[in-house]
């Protein structure tokens, strides 16, 4: 997970491949749908966005901290699955919002066709450890290329002693966090809910 998080910085980036995300959603939404026999509310965003950033260093309850998110996804989804206002082109790109956790504000970015989300992200991660303003980043990517994301912050870790990096992913891993767990906490379950999901996934 890199050092410990450098949470005097106020500021996080986040860097999400969004297909992995995506495919992590649509997994938690099903499984809960067959566990409580009905159709559960929406992933609210700005919350798992909010324990995402939480993870990566962001401070508690500042109003002046600041959440960069940046999404890479494939022109192939337009928008994220069972989540409200979540197109990357007209909703999640340019815009901003402020409230109790300070300022998040949103770029979405196309692969365009000229490579895939994992390609793009290390790509894009290759520049932000370089990039002297980042203290505090957090990374969402899929598990097929943990060993390459794992070998940039190790590298990093070598370079800079004044940067934090936290990996977050779909399935195991010796430092980081999993994904399902802190969408299973985004999703706004009921203690009941929460109950029956558990106990159907351990039934599996």
């Amino acid at each position: 997970m890199g050092k410990e998080q450098l949470n005097e910085c106020k500021e996080v980036t986040l860097l999400i491949d969004a297909t992995t995300l995506n495919k992590a959603i649509n997994c938690v939404y099903d499984t809960a749908e067959k566990a409580i026999g009905y159709k559960p509310n929406p992933l609210d965003l700005v919350t798992f966005l909010c324990f995402a950033a939480l993870d990566s260093g962001l401070p508690h309850n500042d109003m002046n901290a600041k959440t960069k998110i940046n999404f890479i996804y494939n022109e192939s989804i337009q928008e994220l699955d069972h989540c409200d206002s979540s197109n990357f082109e007209k909703e999640l790109n340019h815009v901003g919002i402020h409230f109790g956790m300070g300022d998040f504000t949103f770029n979405s970015f196309p692969t365009a066709g000229m490579t895939n989300c994992g390609d793009m992200l290390l790509n894009a991660l290759g520049a932000f450890v370089i990039d002297n303003q980042i203290h505090n980043l957090g990374v969402i990517c899929n598990y097929d290329i943990i060993d390459d994301v794992q070998r940039i912050i190790d590298d990093t870790n070598k370079k800079r002693n004044d940067i934090s990096i936290t990996l977050t992913s779909i399935g195991p891993q010796e430092n980081g966090i999993n994904l399902f767990d802190v969408l299973m906490g985004s999703f706004n379950f009921t203690e009941e809910e929460h109950q029956k999901i558990e106990n159907y996934v351990s039934l599996k």
